[in-house]
C-alpha cells in the first residue's frame, strides 16, 4: 500500500526541518543572507521556538518552497519561491494574528506579496537595489586616497572613537521620518557590531573618517552595511578604500559579498558596480 504525497501547506517549522530550511536558504542567499544570519549560531542553524519568534514554511512533497522568518523584535523576512493561492495565503496570515510586526525586509516582490497577504500598508517604504559579488579568490586592489591613509579592522576597544562616525551614519542613512535617533541605542548597537561583526575603519592622521562592516553573515554570503565617509572627504576615494579592505576580508573567509543600496544613491551604486558587484534586483525595507 502506497501512502499519498503530503499536501502542500504552510506550517510552523521546527528543529526537524533544519536541513530543508538550510538548503532552501543557501540556494537563495543572494537575497536571504539577513534571514540566514539570524538563525545561525556557531555555524549551525537554530530554528526559534514560539517564544523566540517563528519560521514558517510552505512545504510540499518535493521540499520547502517558501519561508518566512518573524523575529521576536517584529522584523519579518519573507523568501517566496512560488505563488500561493487564496487558501494558502489565509493559512499564512493566521500565524501573524495578534502579533507585532514592525518592519519587512527582503526582495521587493516578496515584501509586497507578504504585505498584501497580511493586509499591511507600510508607513515608510524604502526601495533599494541588491548587489552581489562572488568571491574571486584574490584580494582587491587597495587604492590610497591620501599618503597618510590607513585602514584596519576595528575591535571593541575602538567604540568610543568610532561612535561619532557610527552615529552620523545612523542619523543620515538609518533614521526614517517615523523614527527618532536614540544615542543610547546607537551606542549599544555599535558595541554589538564590534563584538560580533567585521568592521573596517579608515583613518587619516589617526582620525576615523570612513567605515564599512558586515551586518549579516549567512552560510555563504556576508552582507555589508554601514558604509560611510565623513562629508568633507566624499568623492576622494575613501569609500573604495574601506570597501576594498572589507571585501578582501570577506573573500579571505571564502564568502561572497552582498549589500543593498538606496535606488537614488547612484554614486554609491556606481562605486560598487565598478568593484565588480552585479545588480540582482530590487530590494525593500518597509516600516509599519
Amino acid at each position: 500500500m502506497t501512502s499519498e504525497p503530503a499536501a502542500e501547506a504552510w506550517r510552523r517549522l521546527g528543529t526537524p526541518d533544519a536541513r530543508i530550511l538550510r538548503d532552501f536558504l543557501i540556494s537563495r542567499e543572494e537575497y536571504a543572507a539577513g534571514f540566514s544570519a539570524r538563525l545561525l549560531r556557531s555555524g549551525e542553524l537554530r530554528i526559534p521556538g514560539v517564544l523566540g519568534g517563528g519560521v514558517f514554511g510552505y512545504v510540499s512533497s518535493t521540499g520547502l518552497r517558501s519561508a518566512v522568518l518573524w523575529t521576536r523584535s517584529g522584523t519579518v523576512f519573507p523568501v517566496f519561491g512560488t505563488e500561493h493561492g487564496p487558501s494558502e495565503e489565509e493559512t499564512l496570515a493566521r500565524f501573524f494574528k495578534g502579533g507585532s510586526v514592525v518592519s519587512f525586509l527582503g526582495a521587493a516582490a516578496d515584501v509586497e506579496a507578504l504585505e498584501h497577504v497580511l493586509r499591511r500598508i507600510p508607513r515608510v517604504a524604502t526601495p533599494y537595489r541588491y548587489l552581489y559579488l562572488e568571491p574571486s579568490g584574490r584580494p582587491s586592489h587597495r587604492s590610497l586616497p591620501h599618503p597618510s591613509a590607513t585602514v584596519r579592522a576595528a575591535d571593541p576597544t575602538d567604540a568610543e572613537a568610532l561612535f561619532p562616525l557610527h552615529s552620523a551614519y545612523e542619523r543620515e542613512e538609518v533614521v526614517t521620518p517615523i523614527h527618532r535617533f536614540d544615542a543610547r541605542a546607537s551606542r549599544a548597537a555599535l558595541d554589538g557590531i564590534l563584538a560580533s561583526e567585521i568592521m573596517a575603519v579608515a583613518e587619516l592622521d589617526g582620525r576615523a573618517v570612513a567605515a564599512a562592516r558586515t551586518n549579516a553573515r549567512g552560510f555563504r554570503t556576508w552582507q555589508i552595511g554601514g558604509v560611510y565617509v565623513i562629508p568633507e572627504l566624499r568623492g576622494r576615494g575613501w569609500g573604495r578604500f574601506v570597501m576594498e579592505y572589507l571585501v578582501s576580508e570577506i573573500f579571505r573567509a571564502g564568502k561572497a559579498a552582498g549589500l543593498f543600496v538606496k535606488e537614488g544613491n547612484t554614486t554609491a551604486r556606481n562605486l560598487y558596480l565598478s568593484m565588480g558587484f552585479r545588480d540582482v534586483g530590487p530590494f525593500r525595507v518597509d516600516y509599519l
